[in-house]
C-alpha cells in the first residue's frame, strides 16, 4: 500500500515537472500581464535637520528602532504594488500603483533642562511623523538568458516613481501641541534583481530585492514656527509577487 503510495507521489511529480516545462515553453513571445505584490522595507531616514523655534541637538529613533541616534534612523514598513505589465522575449515593462505603511519616526529636540518641563522628560521639544508613502511607479526589467534554467528566469530592473507622503505630524514645542497632516513630493529612482519561478502557461511567482530613493521628507512650520527636513530617505525592499499572463 505505502509502495502504491509513493508511486502515486512520484507520478504527480514527474507529470508536474512535465506540465511545467511545457507550459514555459509554450509561453507567447510577447503581450500583457497582471502583477499583485507584497512589500517588506527596511527603509532608512538620514540627515535629519530641524529649524526655526526647533534648537540642536536632534535625537532620531523609530518604533522599530529604539536606539537614540543623532540625526539617522531606519523602521520596518510594510506595502503593497499593484502592476500592469507587458512583456516582449526578454524584457518587460511595469506601471503600477504603490502604497506603503508606515514609517514611524521619532525626534527629541533641544538640550534637557532640569529646571523647567519637568513633566515632559525636561526637553524643550519632541515629535512624532507617521509617514505613509503612495507613489505611481514604471519598472523596466530584463530577463539574464544566460542564468535561465526550466524554472528560474533571474532579471535586473531599474524604475522610476513618483512619491508622495502624506505625513501626520505630532509637535510640541514648549507647552505647545499641534497635529496636522502634510503631503511631501518628489521623484526617484531604485533598482533590483530578482527572479520569476516558472508555474503554469499563465502564472509566474516572483521575488526580488529592491533599492528605492523615496526623496525628500519636509514638514514645517508647525507648532511655534518648529521645521524638519531629511534629504535623505530610502528603502531596501524585498518583494514577493505573481504575474499572471492574459
Amino acid at each position: 500500500m505505502l509502495k502504491v503510495f509513493w508511486l502515486k507521489v512520484v507520478t504527480v511529480l514527474v507529470f508536474l515537472g512535465i506540465t511545467t516545462s511545457s507550459y514555459a515553453s509554450q509561453n507567447k513571445d510577447s503581450g500583457f500581464y497582471i502583477s499583485p505584490k507584497l512589500i517588506v522595507a527596511h527603509s532608512s531616514l538620514r540627515n535629519g535637520q530641524v529649524k526655526g523655534s526647533y534648537q540642536e541637538p536632534l535625537i532620531l529613533y523609530s518604533d522599530q528602532n529604539h536606539d537614540k541616534n543623532d540625526n539617522n534612523t531606519s523602521d520596518i514598513v510594510g506595502g503593497a504594488l499593484l502592476s500592469l505589465g507587458y512583456y516582449n522575449d526578454n524584457w518587460r515593462a511595469e506601471l503600477s500603483y504603490s502604497y506603503r505603511y508606515r514609517f514611524d519616526l521619532n525626534g527629541d529636540v533641544g538640550e534637557p533642562d532640569p529646571n523647567e518641563y519637568h513633566n515632559h522628560n525636561n526637553l524643550p521639544g519632541r515629535f512624532r511623523l507617521d509617514i505613509n508613502t503612495q507613489s505611481v511607479r514604471f519598472d523596466l526589467y530584463y530577463s539574464i538568458s544566460a542564468l535561465q534554467t526550466e524554472s528560474l528566469k533571474p532579471f535586473v530592473g531599474v524604475s522610476i516613481e513618483s512619491l508622495q507622503h502624506n505625513i501626520l505630524a505630532k509637535v510640541r514645542n514648549a507647552y505647545n501641541y499641534t497635529e496636522e497632516n502634510t503631503d511631501s513630493s518628489s521623484v526617484s529612482l531604485g533598482f533590483g534583481v530578482g527572479t520569476e519561478v516558472i508555474w503554469t502557461k499563465n502564472m509566474n511567482f516572483t521575488i526580488s530585492l529592491q533599492y528605492i530613493d523615496l526623496g525628500d521628507i519636509n514638514i514645517g512650520p508647525q507648532s511655534d514656527n518648529a521645521y524638519f527636513s531629511s534629504d535623505s530617505f530610502d528603502t531596501l525592499d524585498l518583494m514577493f509577487g505573481v504575474n499572471y499572463y492574459f
